[in-house]
């Protein structure tokens, strides 16, 4: 529940600079409908051209608050991972201690991470131009290697998630400071339990996608008539199930990998 509220005050810090100005946008726009169905870039260009004072202010301290969060999210990580290894719940102070305790190794493995989704980006980009070399009257040929590139760009960041995950364990678990031999652990584990592990991680992340699938529906639903409160209510409702997925895969992980 703390989890939960804190993303939602950020959610609302994030939207209350724009919510007025969308607003007055979307009351006079024909297109507000589209927008919420994930179609209005002509809507966004008129907010951009009516608010063009102070859109530019703005925008950064969207960036900078998007940061914190994405900081507060390491953090949160490490807490739970801490939690997770004192079989403690609800002890909001070790929640805290462990959050401290391992914020700068997680740091140091998301930096990572993120140097390798750029790279998993990369082959996506190559395996696209390679794509386009392939005839076009070849339809089969083209049919398969389109396939092929999903399924290797999706296994890749699937895999690279799924490590790093293992990592952050590891690093709870031995307690190691050294970002390196964690994340050897963690590949040499997922090598050894191929088939436990992305069991494990495959069937929690479909069970994701659905929660995705529907909350993706309901948000295609809602009018403008509606108003943004309720699409904002429904997002946050989105965001609870998505804190229930993340304690969901750290648990099942954990468990595995003391188990293994």
């Amino acid at each position: 529940m703390f989890l939960f509220t804190v993303q939602l005050v950020l959610a609302f810090v994030l939207v209350a600079p724009f919510a007025s100005r969308w607003s007055s946008v979307l009351d006079r726009s024909l297109m507000g409908d589209d927008l919420l169905r994930g179609r209005g870039a002509n809507l966004v260009f008129e907010f951009l051209a009516t608010h063009s004072d102070s859109v530019s202010m703005e925008f950064s301290l969207l960036a900078l608050l998007g940061l914190l969060y994405l900081v507060l999210n390491v953090f949160f990580n490490a807490g739970i991972l801490g939690c997770l290894a004192k079989n403690r719940e609800n002890a909001l102070h070790l929640f805290f201690e462990s959050g401290s305790r391992y914020f700068l190794r997680f740091l140091g493995l998301a930096a990572i991470s993120v140097l390798c989704l750029l790279v998993a980006l990369l082959l996506q980009s190559l395996l696209g131009k390679l794509f386009q070399l392939v005839p076009s009257d070849s339809e089969r040929l083209r049919t398969v290697f389109l396939l092929t590139r999903i399924f290797v760009v999706a296994l890749l960041f699937f895999s690279v998630n799924m490590v790093f995950d293992y990592a952050k364990i590891v690093t709870v678990a031995k307690t190691r400071n050294r970002m390196q031999k964690n994340l050897q652990s963690a590949v040499r584990f997922v090598l050894r339990n191929p088939g436990k592990t992305l069991c494990l991680y495959g069937t929690i992340g479909l069970f994701g996608l659905v929660l995705t699938a529907v909350y993706l529906a309901l948000a295609k639903s809602v009018g403008v008539s509606a108003g943004i409160l309720l699409l904002l209510v429904l997002q946050q409702l989105y965001a609870f199930s998505r804190i229930g997925m993340r304690l969901l895969f750290y648990s099942a992980q954990w468990f595995l990998y003391r188990s293994l």
